[in-house]
């Protein structure tokens, strides 16, 4: 989830670029004055079983913000890499979960 009218989301595995998007939150809705935004943006990438180093960055017109996390993917299970952005302070998290085996 993020809250960008618009920007860009690069994902890096093992230092290798494999997925580049724009970003875009068309969805807003007004709170007191404030516009609120919220996008969401979903990729589904083959990863080979094992450790892998997963660096992800989302870039706009006032900032930038990257984080990297060490996530150990399973032979024949689904995972997934959840990226959020806060609203207010701009802050990206990363979590890593195991889904159940395919």
């Amino acid at each position: 989830m993020h809250p960008f009218e618009d920007g860009r989301l690069i994902v890096w595995i093992d230092g290798v670029l494999v997925h580049e998007a724009k970003l875009q939150a068309l969805n807003s809705r007004r709170i007191v004055a404030f516009k609120v935004r919220e996008g969401r943006a979903e990729q589904i990438l083959d990863v080979t079983p094992g450790q892998h180093e997963v660096r992800v960055e989302l870039t706009w017109s006032q900032g930038r913000s990257t984080r990297t996390k060490v996530v150990d993917v399973a032979e024949g299970a689904t995972g997934l890499l959840e990226a959020r952005v806060s609203r207010m302070t701009k802050d990206l998290n990363l979590a890593w979960s195991r889904l159940a085996k395919d």
